[in-house]
C-alpha cells in the first residue's frame, strides 16, 4: 500500500464504487476548503492511462473538483490517497460504506458545542461546514441542554425528538426536574407548555400577534416545529386580550342595534334550543354598468306589453307571458345583492357572536326578546367579557387538586370496611330501587388514570396510600383467568372477602372536578368524605410549583386567606416570580388549603315527605350530619367478632 498526493484531474470515478446515489457535496466542499482540510484518504487504483479511479472516496473527489471550478482551490490542488491494487476494489468500496456507522447525534451535539466554546459563532460554523444556517442554530440549541440531557441521548434512555422537547426551556435544574418524570417528546412539550398558549390555538389567533407583542408579551419559539409554531408565554396577557376584544366586538353589535349580544370563547351548550333568524331584507346595488343594462331591460319590458296590448290593463299578470318571465329573470340577476337584519329584527333578536377554530369571529342570530331602554353593558351581555368575574383556578388545576383529593379519600374508604360497604350499598340500592338514579361517585368502571396521585403536582404531596395497599397480597395471588378467579374467590374467606370488597369499592369513587362534571356524583364525593373524616391537610401542601401555576389573582386570595389581607396588600405589587416566592414561603404551615380540595360542610337534612327542592339541594337542619350519624349508631353486623377491619367511620 503507497500513500501519494495526487493532483485533482487525475482521479476519476470508477463503475465498481457501490455508492450511487451522491448528496451533501457543497456542505463537504466547504468542510475540506476550511482549515480542517482533508481527513481521510482516498482509497484509489492505478489505470494504464496514468489516470486513477477512486474506489473509496467519490465524494470527497467531486467535493474537490468542485472547490477548483468555484476557485476555492487552484488548478493544481492534490488529494492524498492511497493505492490498492485492482483485485478487491469492490469488496474494499463495500466495505468504505457498508460498515460505516453513522456518528450518535448525542456526539454530534458534543461537538458543535465544543467549536461555539472554541469561540465559533453561528455564521462561522455555517460557512465553515457549508450547513444550513437554522440547522446550526437548532444543533446549538440543542448544545446549550444540560449534559444530563444529553448524557441521557447518548445511552438511548431518550430519543433525539424527546432532546428536541427540553429546548423550550433553558432552565438546566427545570430540565433534569422533566427528565426524571418524562422520558417522551409529548410528555415533556406538555409539561414545559401547560401553562403557555401555542401561537396556532385559536384565541391567540384571534387576537393576533402583533397585539399580543403589543401588550409586551413574548413568545417562546420551538425550533423543531414542523409547522413553525411557539408559545405565548402569558396565557393570562392572552385571555385579558381575548376578553377586551369580545368586548368590543359586543359594543359594536350594540352600537349595530342588536337586543342582546352574548360574545364568547365557545359556543353555549343551550343554543341547540334557540330559535335561529335569517335577514329580512334585502338591498340591491347597482353600478352605472349595471344600471344601462336595467333601462335597456326595462324598454324591452315596456315594448313587448306594447306588443301584446297590456300595457293599459292593470290586471294583466306578467308571469302569463314566456317574454315577459324572461326579461323579469335577467332583471333579477343585475346588481349586488346584500341581505340584511332589518332594524326591528335586530331590536328583537339575540346575536352570538363565538370564536371559531380558525381564530376567526363567526356571528349567527337568534330569535330573542327585545331590550330597550339603557345600553346593555358588557357585564350582562358578554359571557367572556372583562365584567364577568372568573374562577381563581382554571378547569386543569381544579380536576388536578380534586384527582388527589381523590386518591386520598379512596385510601381512607379502603381502611375503613363499614364505610366501604356503606358507599357501595348507597351506590347498588337506587340502581335497584329507582329508574333514573342520580349520579354517584362510585363509578362501576375501571379508573386507571386515579392510580396517579397528580400528573403534575405530585411534589407537592406528601406520600399519599393507594387503596390496595392493604389487600396486595391478595392481588397478587388472584388467579388472571375470569374462571379460576371465580373459584378463587368463592374459596376466600370472610375477612379477606371484606377487604377486598372494601378496596375495590374505594378504588371505584370518582371524585375528579372536571368542566362537565355531575354536580350530583360531587355531592356524592362529599358526603363521603365527611363520613371519612377526610382533611387534605395530612396529604397535601402548596409549594412553589403549585403557586407558580396559577394566576397572581389566585395567590393574592391565597394569601388573604392564609396570613390576612395587609400580606395580600404587601405583595400586591410584587411581579409574578416573587409572588411566587412569597406565597411559597408564607403560606405553608397555615393549613391553607385551595377550595378543590376542601370538603364542604355537611348540608341541612332532606325531608323525606316533601318533594325535591328544584335545584336539586338538600335540606332540614342546620348542623346535622346524618352520614356519620348513621354511621355510628348502626350495629355491627357480628358484634362478637367484630375487630380492628369493621371500625366505626368517624370514631
Amino acid at each position: 500500500m503507497t500513500t501519494l498526493n495526487i493532483l485533482w484531474s487525475d482521479l476519476v470515478a470508477t463503475p465498481r464504487n457501490v455508492r450511487k446515489v451522491k448528496t451533501g457535496i457543497e456542505s463537504l466542499a466547504a468542510s475540506m476548503a476550511s482549515s480542517d482540510g482533508q481527513i481521510q484518504n482516498l482509497v484509489v487504483i492505478a489505470r494504464e492511462d496514468g489516470k486513477y479511479e477512486v474506489i473509496a472516496g467519490e465524494r470527497r473527489r467531486r467535493a474537490a473538483i468542485h472547490n477548483v471550478k468555484t476557485k476555492v482551490w487552484g488548478r493544481d490542488a492534490t488529494l492524498r490517497c492511497e493505492v490498492r491494487d485492482g483485485e478487491n476494489a469492490t469488496s474494499i468500496s463495500y466495505a468504505e460504506n457498508a460498515q460505516r456507522v453513522a456518528m450518535h447525534p448525542a456526539d454530534a451535539i458534543r461537538a458543535y458545542a465544543s467549536l461555539r466554546d472554541e469561540g465559533f459563532t453561528e455564521e462561522a460554523i455555517a460557512n465553515r461546514y457549508g450547513a444550513d444556517p437554522d440547522d446550526v442554530h437548532r444543533m446549538l440549541a440543542l448544545a446549550s441542554l444540560s449534559p444530563k440531557i444529553i448524557n441521557a441521548l447518548a445511552h438511548d434512555k431518550i430519543d433525539v425528538a424527546c432532546a428536541q422537547a427540553f429546548t423550550l426551556t433553558d432552565d438546566h435544574k427545570r430540565q433534569e426536574r422533566m427528565l426524571k418524570r418524562y422520558r417522551t417528546a409529548h410528555e415533556v412539550r406538555r409539561a414545559l407548555t401547560e401553562k403557555k398558549v401555542t401561537t396556532c390555538h385559536r384565541l391567540f389567533r384571534f387576537i393576533g400577534v402583533d397585539a399580543y407583542q403589543a401588550a409586551n408579551g413574548t413568545i417562546t419559539g420551538d425550533l423543531f416545529s414542523t409547522k413553525g409554531e411557539g408559545y405565548a408565554d402569558d396565557p393570562e396577557l392572552v385571555q385579558r386580550l381575548v376578553d377586551e376584544k369580545l368586548d368590543a366586538l359586543t359594543a359594536e353589535a350594540e352600537a349595530e342595534g342588536w337586543g342582546e349580544v352574548i360574545a364568547a370563547e365557545n359556543t353555549p351548550y343551550d343554543s341547540y334550543k334557540w330559535d335561529t333568524i335569517y335577514p329580512d331584507q334585502t338591498t340591491r346595488t347597482l353600478s352605472e354598468a349595471d344600471q344601462a343594462i336595467i333601462d335597456e331591460l326595462q324598454a324591452k319590458w315596456d315594448a313587448r306589453l306594447v306588443e301584446i296590448g297590456a300595457d293599459d290593463d292593470e290586471d294583466f299578470d306578467p308571469n302569463h307571458d314566456d317574454v315577459l318571465i324572461e326579461i323579469h329573470g335577467e332583471m333579477q340577476q343585475i346588481g349586488a345583492v346584500e341581505r340584511q337584519y332589518s332594524e326591528e329584527a335586530k331590536a328583537r333578536g339575540r346575536l352570538l357572536i363565538v370564536i371559531g377554530n380558525d381564530g376567526q369571529a363567526s356571528r349567527k342570530a337568534y330569535r330573542g326578546k327585545a331590550k330597550r331602554g339603557a345600553k346593555r353593558s358588557g357585564l350582562s351581555t358578554s359571557t367572556a367579557g372583562t365584567g364577568v368575574p372568573r374562577p381563581l383556578y382554571d378547569a386543569r388545576m381544579t380536576e388536578e387538586l380534586s384527582r388527589m383529593r381523590t386518591v386520598a379519600l379512596q385510601a381512607e374508604v379502603a381502611k375503613n370496611q363499614r364505610l366501604a360497604f356503606a358507599v357501595l350499598l348507597d351506590a347498588l340500592l337506587p340502581i335497584l330501587a329507582e329508574s333514573h338514579p342520580d349520579a354517584h361517585a362510585i363509578q362501576l368502571r375501571a379508573s386507571t388514570d386515579l392510580e396517579e396521585p397528580s400528573q403534575h403536582f405530585d411534589h407537592n404531596t406528601r406520600e399519599m396510600a393507594s387503596p390496595y395497599d392493604g389487600v396486595k397480597d391478595l392481588i397478587a395471588s388472584a388467579p388472571k383467568k375470569a374462571s379460576n378467579r371465580f373459584a378463587w374467590a368463592l374459596a376466600l374467606d370472610e375477612l379477606d372477602v371484606t377487604r377486598l370488597l372494601a378496596a375495590c369499592t374505594a378504588a371505584l369513587i370518582d371524585g375528579r372536578q372536571s368542566k362537565y362534571a355531575d354536580p350530583m356524583r360531587l355531592r356524592s364525593v362529599d358526603r363521603i368524605a365527611r363520613a371519612a373524616n377526610l382533611d387534605m391537610r395530612d396529604h397535601w401542601e402548596g409549594g412553589i410549583e403549585f403557586f407558580g401555576a396559577i394566576s397572581k389573582k389566585a395567590m393574592l386570595a391565597a394569601l388573604t386567606d392564609a396570613c390576612g389581607p395587609a400580606a395580600a396588600e404587601n405583595c400586591e405589587k410584587m411581579p409574578k416570580e416573587k409572588l411566587v416566592e412569597a406565597c411559597a414561603e408564607r403560606i405553608p404551615g397555615r393549613g391553607w388549603l385551595p377550595p378543590a380540595l376542601i370538603t364542604p360542610e355537611a348540608p341541612e337534612v332532606e325531608d323525606e315527605d316533601e318533594n325535591e327542592a328544584g335545584d336539586g339541594e338538600e335540606s332540614g337542619g342546620e348542623d346535622a350530619d346524618p352520614e356519620a350519624e348513621a354511621l355510628e349508631d348502626r350495629p355491627s353486623a357480628d358484634a362478637d367478632n367484630d375487630d380492628e377491619y369493621l371500625a366505626v367511620a368517624a370514631e
